[in-house]
């Protein structure tokens, strides 16, 4: 059997199996060493199809374990909801389950592992995204564009947004995005307003960060029934406004 054949084995009836190994951070949050899967085929080709599959999967889940632990309360709801999802279930507030069908709690409670309670049980606290990782969410919107793009074109792509994003959060805070108002947009385009005619800079870079911002919080609302109401709508600098610095003096 091939090196690309090590997450198989096959079993007595000639049929071939999953075989793939833990990490050992997560072995007693998965409760075993090794996973172990039918892949119902006797067919080693089509069971390494199968398999390669099943392990992207798989450790797609084991990331969002790991991300279960963290101190992002946003990445923890975010890695809840695709952990419930995997299961077979939509994630649930502990109260929304509460008051659903009988039949429906015991399901949770009997594909529940110590793992994934939290997410399957509605335990885990639900929170919006927050402009620190407002360029993440937005990146996972759009991965199949991006994923067409060079890698230098997804560092340009990414270097202009995490400016933007940095300059707002340095004047309003790292705020949850349903807790961006009209005023911290105006806020924002006052602080360009002045730092334009204070270094002379043109309308460029300003409209740049309005236009990525109201672009990016826009597209992150709509996707996810955030319902925001575009604080940065119709904020954009005129070309032309701006003023040369004053000479530098000797005492300066």
């Amino acid at each position: 059997m091939s090196g690309q054949a090590r997450y198989i084995e096959k079993r007595r009836d000639g049929r071939f199996r999953l075989a793939l190994r833990v990490p050992a951070d997560l072995i007693q949050d998965v409760g075993s060493r090794v996973v172990r899967r039918s892949l119902h085929t006797a067919d080693e080709v089509e069971a390494l199809a199968k398999a390669r599959a099943m392990v992207d999967e798989i450790r797609a889940g084991w990331d969002d374990l790991r991300i279960g632990r963290t101190d992002n309360a946003t990445g923890r709801f975010d890695a809840a909801r695709r952990i419930s999802r995997r299961s077979g279930f939509p994630y649930k507030t502990l109260d929304e389950i509460s008051v659903a069908p009988v039949s429906e709690q015991l399901a949770r409670i009997e594909t529940a592992t110590p793992a994934s309670a939290p997410a399957l049980l509605g335990t885990v606290e639900e929170t919006g995204p927050v402009l620190s990782g407002l360029v993440d969410e937005v990146a996972a919107l759009k991965r199949v564009d991006l994923a067409r793009k060079s890698e230098m074109q997804r560092h340009r792509w990414r270097l202009a947004r995490d400016r933007a994003v940095r300059n707002l959060i340095g004047r309003i805070g790292d705020k949850q995005l349903t807790e961006i108002t009209r005023e911290d947009a105006l806020e924002f385009f006052d602080w360009w307003g002045d730092r334009m005619l204070r270094e002379g800079l043109s309308a460029n870079s300003p409209n740049k960060d309005l236009e990525y911002l109201s672009a990016m919080i826009n597209q992150v609302s709509d996707a996810k029934r955030l319902n925001i109401d575009a604080p940065f709508r119709g904020l954009r600098f005129k070309a032309g406004i701006t003023r040369s610095p004053h000479p530098i003096t000797a005492d300066e």
